[in-house]
């Protein structure tokens, strides 16, 4: 800034002053105005302002993971649901296995096939059994119901027909050294010689189809062998 010409100064320079009498003689330095800064924000994003939002979502915090626990494998029940009464599937059971000669007999009040049919599906522990068991059990009952009838004979099956125990514990004469069932409870030798039988045999013993021995003799059983028998394809014995 120049407020005058100081001592000295040539007055040549007067018309210098005079040019500058119009502002004052003040000498102005402009400096440039700061620019403000440009957005750089990515194509299609809205520049931010003061009043602007961040309208991001929220990054979520992490959670556990739900602990889940493996469901139990199911149980199953080896013969028909529980929900289905016993007489039924017992009935159902022997209408597909059986003929309808034993289906006949079955009701009739009395006869060894209905009273055989009544003792299993009475049975407590009735849905315990295996479809086979429960085969097994109605087959042998018919065989006590028709020929156990003497002292003797009940003395000798005195451990048949128990609830609380498995066919395959059941009293049979001792035969070539063999238990009466595998390990898997199968039938599969059945000794009852010279106990005291009377009568004829069942047809319904074709149900223990894996039987290999039947041995009846020394007692006062009648008639023919039932044809189904003949359907045995793993007997070996038959006395």
């Amino acid at each position: 800034v120049n407020l005058g010409a100081e001592s000295g100064d040539d007055p040549s320079d007067d018309s210098r002053s005079h040019e500058n009498s119009g502002s004052m003689g003040v000498e102005w330095t402009l400096r440039p105005t700061p620019s403000p800064p440009t957005w750089q924000g990515t194509a299609g994003s809205p520049k931010p302002t003061s009043q602007t939002r961040d309208t991001r979502p929220p990054t979520p915090v992490p959670t556990k993971r739900p602990s889940t626990r493996p469901s139990e494998a199911p149980t199953f029940i080896n013969s028909a649901s529980p929900t289905m009464s016993q007489p039924g599937h017992m009935l159902e059971l022997l209408t597909s296995t059986t003929t309808e000669k034993t289906i006949e007999a079955i009701g009739i009040r009395g006869s060894p096939q209905q009273k055989a049919y009544e003792w299993v599906y009475k049975d407590p522990s009735y849905h315990e059994y295996t479809t086979t068991s429960q085969l097994q059990r109605f087959s042998l009952a018919v065989l006590y119901f028709s020929t156990v009838k003497t002292t003797s004979a009940y003395e000798a099956t005195e451990t048949w027909m128990d609830y609380d125990s498995h066919e395959c514990s059941w009293y049979t004469s001792w035969y070539e050294n063999r238990l009466p069932c595998g390990p898997d409870g199968i039938f599969k030798f059945l000794s009852l010689r010279n106990i005291g039988l009377v009568g004829t045999i069942p047809s319904e013993l074709a149900l223990l189809t894996h039987l290999r021995a039947l041995v009846l003799n020394d007692n006062m059983l009648t008639g023919s062998l039932p044809e189904e028998l003949g359907e045995w394809r793993t007997l070996e014995t038959l006395d």
